[in-house]
């Protein structure tokens, strides 16, 4: 099969520290990178010599080009994604790819009328531990499901304040987009992707110095005293699903805890299941995961697998990839390999902010990129 020729629409550290690295490693050619930034441009090209640099998203930025993954900020990915679906690329989106049904209905009816694929970026649901909590849960340790509770709490990791991350003109959401989604992702699934029904939520704002509470391992620099923090830095929210079932989620990017740690919780009528691990790339994170399953007053620790916190994104972008190739094939059923999840989770957003929901990004963008913003 010819190599996947990629636009990626975003240079931040994200795409040139993850995507980028793991679409080479994958055997994509890396065609095109689009960002307003030029020290963002300047980055990537100097650590992927050849790769053609945009500022602008235009048609000369995806010319030639077969498949583009959307790393903007979070305001403009509706947009970016349909700017890519209209010109016959196949799309991968970032989270957190939408914030409505009606702005996921949107982008899975251009993908089905251009014919080309629509994907969302889903590490946490390939993860080796949350792999074994579906396995046990496919296997009637659950039985029906009731509630599914879902947290994912940092120590400290507020993505640089100031930048587009803690702005609500560009980011919409602050933690409960950031971390909520993947938390979703995974919660959700073990439901199967149902639409939330109703809800509400409860957004907190940080207190203290955010300088203070940066995510270390980005390697942000220290922010100005009077960098602007308009999103929530914690979230708590509780949706209901149409299958009856309750989904409680909770997301810090700084807390009071000692360690970044995330907890997936599944109370069903056969038993509880209950996963402890970190995700994503902190470096102050549970040592190891921890699987465990009640039953009639007995908790039984489960095998649970350990790996580096590069693998998930790695199987990601190698079964997209993969999903891509089949699409370019003609394979139909690629194109809608992730349209279920991506109603169910833009229906679970609208929820937690009904604000966003309202505002629609996949219209005009709800900000501009401001020069010099490094995206994603």
């Amino acid at each position: 099969m010819t190599a996947m020729r990629t636009a990626t629409i975003g240079g931040g550290w994200v795409a040139r520290n993850v995507w980028l690295p793991l679409l080479e490693e994958a055997g994509a050619t890396l065609a095109s990178v689009v960002d307003p930034s030029a020290d963002a441009r300047d980055a990537v090209a100097a650590r992927f010599p050849g790769i053609r640099v945009h500022h602008a998203l235009d048609d000369a930025a995806l010319d030639g080009c077969d498949l583009a993954l959307v790393c903007s900020p979070n305001a403009h990915h509706v947009e970016h994604a349909a700017f890519a679906l209209e010109r016959g690329l196949h799309v991968i989106v970032d989270k957190p790819a939408c914030f409505s049904l009606a702005e996921a209905e949107f982008l899975v009816g251009l993908s089905e009328r251009r014919q080309r694929g629509l994907w969302v970026t889903s590490a946490s649901s390939r993860r080796g531990d949350v792999r074994s909590l579906y396995e046990h849960a496919r296997h009637g340790a659950l039985g029906a499901p009731h509630c599914i509770d879902v947290g994912w709490r940092r120590r400290a990791g507020i993505p640089r304040p100031g930048s587009w991350f803690t702005r609500a003109g560009s980011a919409l959401a602050g933690s409960g987009g950031d971390l909520g989604w993947h938390l979703l992702e995974v919660g959700l699934g073990l439901l199967d992707y149902p639409l939330v029904q109703a809800g509400f939520s409860h957004q907190v704002m940080t207190a203290g110095d955010p300088a203070a509470q940066l995510a270390a391992w980005r390697g942000d620099d220290a922010t100005a005293p009077d960098a602007e923090l308009s999103v929530d830095t914690q979230l708590f929210g509780c949706l209901l699903a149409d299958t009856g079932a309750v989904v409680r989620v909770s997301t810090a990017w700084a807390s009071h805890r000692e360690h970044d740690e995330t907890v997936i919780h599944a109370y069903g009528q056969n038993g509880e299941l209950a996963l402890r691990c970190t995700f994503g790339f902190s470096t102050n994170g549970v040592r190891e995961p921890t699987l465990t399953l009640a039953q009639d007053g007995a908790v039984h620790a489960l095998a649970c697998p350990s790996e580096e916190r590069i693998a998930p994104y790695r199987a990601f972008v190698r079964d997209a990839l993969a999903l891509a190739g089949r699409a370019a094939a003609g394979e139909r059923a690629a194109l809608s390999a992730d349209y279920r999840k991506l109603r169910s989770l833009g229906s679970a957003m609208a929820v937690l902010y009904p604000a966003a929901a309202r505002a629609g990004a996949g219209g005009p963008a709800t900000e501009p990129a401001r020069a010099g913003e490094v995206a994603a």
